[in-house]
């Protein structure tokens, strides 16, 4: 865990993307230290697929009554987003903001969606923070997968947004200066 925050806010990848000696590597976004990455894209994505694999798990547990199982995953679905959302604001968000200072229409999509996924987190770790302290039992099983059904479809709808739009605006800061 403390390596995966350390490669945050270093910024370092692993040893083979190190290796690969790309120009567009070594660029950073203008007034920062946040070097481009090459391979960030489609670890946010293998991340997506991994939390709405975890989400699934959630419901699965909760439909056969597994309560305790339920929490279980329901933790560790919170460890994965909290690690995504802290990524995807250091190295993404941060990245953006300094490289799209002359983009208006980039810099207006990046904030909308910044500011919509700041309200995302607040619900879910709101949603997450309740049922870890109360529980899940029978009483309140109905009610915790009416909230998990919104928050699985609201998650998909945001993923499926983010890999379609926003995602395409990360590129090294040469080629988002030439737009």
């Amino acid at each position: 865990m403390f390596g995966f925050i350390r490669n945050v806010f270093t910024g370092r990848r692993e040893a083979s993307n190190e290796r690969s000696g790309s120009s567009a590597q070594s660029e950073v976004a203008p007034g920062t230290e946040i070097r481009f990455d090459p391979n960030l894209i489609d670890r946010f994505t293998g991340q997506h697929v991994e939390l709405v694999e975890e989400i699934h798990r959630v419901k699965k547990f909760l439909i056969a009554k597994n309560y305790s199982a339920t929490i279980e995953s329901l933790r560790t679905f919170k460890v994965m987003i909290q690690q995504h959302l802290l990524e995807e604001n250091l190295r993404f968000y941060t990245y953006l903001t300094h490289c799209l200072i002359n983009d208006s229409e980039g810099r207006e999509l990046m904030n909308d969606m910044r500011i919509e996924m700041g309200e995302i987190g607040r619900l879910l770790t709101r949603f997450i923070k309740h049922y870890l302290e109360f529980g899940i039992n029978d009483l309140n099983a109905e009610i915790f997968e009416s909230e998990l059904t919104g928050i699985m479809h609201a998650l998909a709808d945001r993923i499926d947004r983010e890999e379609k739009s926003l995602y395409t605006l990360y590129m090294p800061p040469s080629a988002i200066s030439r737009r």
